[in-house]
């Protein structure tokens, strides 16, 4: 058996079909990436795109060892907190023009303009624009 897997055969046409959708999908995002990337800056993107295989291989190997010691549930519970907590910390870290747009919103001291030239978009639809704009 393959990981409680019955039916072989049909286990192993479904990996090839992930695979190959996997490799192609691989191709073309590596193809959109390097097209928007300035020609500059086309090998730190890619160097930092190629960084997410490391992090897989990080991630897994912690996993396999939460669940080593703790069991998979608690290994998959403790592995999705830090995930969501991490992309909330990357979320705020990101874009903290946004962030410091929507507590001034908040406030009351930042206008809200339905300019073309806006650049932040809050929650609830009003457009922002940045300080420098502001004068």
């Amino acid at each position: 058996m393959l990981g409680g897997v019955t039916l072989y055969g049909l286990s192993v046409v479904a990996f090839a079909i992930v695979g190959l959708a996997h490799v192609t999908s691989w191709a073309l995002v590596q193809t959109v990436i390097q097209n928007y990337s300035p020609s500059a800056f086309r090998g730190r993107t890619m160097a930092i795109f190629h960084m997410s295989d490391v992090v897989v291989i990080v991630g897994s190997l912690l996993a396999g060892t939460l669940a080593a010691l703790w069991g998979a549930r608690w290994a998959a519970a403790m592995m999705g907190t830090a995930g969501a907590l991490l992309t909330d910390v990357v979320h705020e870290v990101a874009d903290p023009e946004r962030l410091h747009a929507a507590r001034l919103h908040a406030r009351g001291q930042l206008a809200v303009l339905g300019a073309v030239h806006a650049e932040h978009a809050l929650p609830d639809g009003a457009l922002l624009l940045r300080d420098r704009e502001l004068g």
